[in-house]
């Protein structure tokens, strides 16, 4: 059993940790990838040392530069486009790392994967595999939501409909419906902290929209919020409307207080406007039959799956 086979074997331990965080709460600490990277430069290092042949090492090392430098520039531009997150950047960065490797791993006597093609270098299978998942994506959605009777083209390949109820267990974007087509709105994570700052309960937010879109019914116990933390549990707050705020100037234009709650509530924006916030509000909670909800792709996830497919079948591009 080789060492460097051994820490590549660990990076999966570290995807499928990090692929159950996206998928639940589309958060992870960017400190996994450290650790994946460098786990990655530990790996080949050994291999380097390990080699005796000049052919050999100018081998490993041009694989090495074209798993890392391929894969990891594309996760560099696609997060610089605003394709997808950092986070999922870093995941990317660190499947080329990894896994730069022409050769199976064998770890405890088995070969992972059993079989696989001379010169195919695993981390272009995996980032292959992985966009084979990407591609079924749109199809799972369209089933789910014709099963739901909420079919509508193209909207549903990614948009899924939601209820303000079902609001607090869900993450992704929500979009709005804007001079006849969908655009985007705010995250939810940041409606969330939004609804927790005006401490009041869905059942009131969602009786009288009107009158809790007024900025001058903001409750006493917003004045002092200076932090907020999000536990991801539905709130249970006061059935009061709210009273006027003491001590504080109220922009009586600011449409359910957005401006303040972004002045006050110290919580992460998630690329989200002001505007987006009140738009996003007024879909969910006065025009909530055309609230819909964009759970985009789980990269992070998608990726553990590639790579899970190669270290056990080889992917598909040895069979080409």
């Amino acid at each position: 059993m080789a060492l460097p086979d051994l820490i590549r074997m660990l990076g999966l331990i570290i995807f499928a940790w990090a692929a159950y965080a996206d998928f639940k709460t589309r958060r992870m600490r960017n400190v996994i990838w450290v650790v994946a990277i460098s786990l990655g430069f530990i790996a080949l290092v050994i291999d380097v040392q390990a080699i005796q042949y000049r052919s050999a090492l100018y081998y490993s090392v041009i694989s090495f530069l074209i798993s890392a430098g391929v894969i990891g520039t594309m996760g560099v531009i696609f997060a610089r486009l605003q394709l997808f997150g950092w986070a999922d950047a870093g995941a990317l960065m660190s499947i080329g790392f990894l896994y730069p490797v022409t050769e199976p791993l064998l770890v405890g006597g088995f070969s992972f994967p059993p079989t696989y093609a001379a010169d195919s270098i695993m981390s272009l299978n995996i980032l292959l595999n992985a966009s084979l998942v990407v591609l079924c994506i749109p199809i799972v959605s369209a089933v789910f939501n014709y099963s739901f009777g909420t079919f509508s083209f193209p909207q549903s390949l990614y948009l899924f409909p939601i209820h303000p109820s079902s609001l607090w267990r869900s993450h992704g974007r929500l979009y709005v419906f804007d001079d006849g087509s969908w655009i985007n709105g705010a995250d939810v994570d940041v409606i969330k902290r939004y609804l927790q700052w005006r401490m009041l309960s869905l059942s009131v937010i969602t009786s009288a929209p009107e009158q809790c879109k007024s900025p001058h019914k903001i409750t006493e116990a917003a004045s002092s919020i200076s932090s907020l933390e999000y536990d991801d549990k539905p709130w249970q707050h006061t059935d009061d409307l709210g009273i006027e705020m003491e001590g504080v100037d109220v922009d009586p234009t600011d449409e359910w207080g957005v401006s303040l709650f972004f002045e006050q509530a110290d919580v992460p924006q998630y690329n989200t406007s002001e505007q987006q916030l009140r738009d996003s509000l007024d879909q969910l909670f006065i025009h909530d039959e055309r609230a819909r909800l964009s759970y985009g792709i789980p990269y992070v996830s998608v990726l553990f799956i590639g790579l899970c497919v190669t270290l056990a079948t080889g992917g598909i591009v040895p069979y080409l």
